[in-house]
């Protein structure tokens, strides 16, 4: 199966158009036709295509190195295909230019020594009569110049010296922690009075977790950003923060078990039909299903939260 008809296979068993991919990746529906036809000529040039291959496969929530693999070794069975039907139509040069090409290669291949030749002899006569002219003066090094240099140097240490008042710069280190040191002082730290929840305690916010009770394809987003798009199995699940409103689509409703914190949202949908949700921190209690006592909840300690 080519890789345009895997694409709309896994596009059709999520019960997405293309139009929806479409609004969603800013491609027009027409282009990614011409990916599920494998007509990949038809789009634009460059690295277009290989990007339009790879958000058509993100949002459908599917290893997108896999598509794009594929899509370069196609291209480059259409560009050798390319190359060889140019070569087959490409004219014969005629004799007399094949042996006009010969001639200018031996000719070419008879200059050549005399030009190396040429460059050596020039390279003897340099080392032999400029360097020799050289005078060894010049190379000498005065016998003072290392007690100069480390006058400068001890005259440079008083000037160092009085920028740091005579006090060491450096780093100290305590355990996974390190303080910087200036002038004999620690960075400051907070003080004394800093409640201990100033640290890293944070008031708890509402968190959208979604269980796949059997697989699922779950896409979730905030505006034109996809938090996450793909298929759970059975048992697993993504936790979401409410900060922002999220939009939530279900490939399979009754699949998929949603509840904010550790209350259960009711039934959102019809078997075989996908649902597309809008869920924020003030409209979600009006998905929330009806208690009841005799049913556990959901133990959100076992959830690791994605964000």
């Amino acid at each position: 199966m080519s890789l345009g008809a895997d694409l709309k296979r896994e596009r059709e068993l999520r019960g997405v158009t293309l139009e929806e991919i479409a609004r969603e990746t800013k491609i027009r529906a027409s282009l990614l036709g011409y990916i599920e036809d494998d007509r990949f000529d038809r789009l634009p040039a460059g690295v277009f295509r290989q990007s339009f291959v790879r958000s058509y496969a993100r949002y459908l929530g599917i290893d997108e190195d896999k598509p794009v693999r594929e899509y370069l070794l196609a291209e480059d069975r259409l560009k050798s295909a390319g190359q060889r039907f140019r070569a087959a139509q490409a004219p014969r040069p005629s004799l007399g230019a094949r042996l006009k090409t010969r001639a200018g290669g031996a000719k070419s291949a008879a200059i050549f020594p005399s030009v190396v030749a040429l460059l050596g002899a020039l390279t003897i006569f340099y080392f032999v009569e400029v360097r020799a002219r050289t005078g060894q003066d010049s190379l000498t090094v005065p016998n003072n110049a290392g007690v100069a240099q480390l006058s400068q140097a001890q005259a440079a240490a008083p000037a160092q010296a009085s920028r740091n008042n005579g006090k060491r710069v450096g780093v100290s280190g305590s355990g996974d922690r390190s303080d910087l040191s200036v002038l004999g002082e620690l960075t400051p730290e907070l003080p004394s009075g800093t409640p201990s929840g100033a640290r890293g305690d944070s008031v708890a916010e509402p968190m959208l977790r979604i269980k796949a009770r059997e697989e699922a394809w779950v896409r979730v987003s905030v505006g034109e950003s996809t938090l996450f798009s793909g298929i759970l199995r059975s048992g697993d699940t993504r936790s979401f923060s409410l900060q922002r409103p999220l939009n939530v689509k279900l490939g399979n409703p009754l699949g998929t078990q949603l509840w904010v914190n550790d209350r259960v949202f009711g039934q959102l949908g019809e078997a075989g039909k996908t649902k597309t949700i809008f869920v924020s921190a003030e409209n979600y209690q009006s998905f929330l299903a009806v208690p009841d006592p005799a049913g556990p909840s959901p133990n959100p300690s076992r959830v690791s939260s994605l964000n």
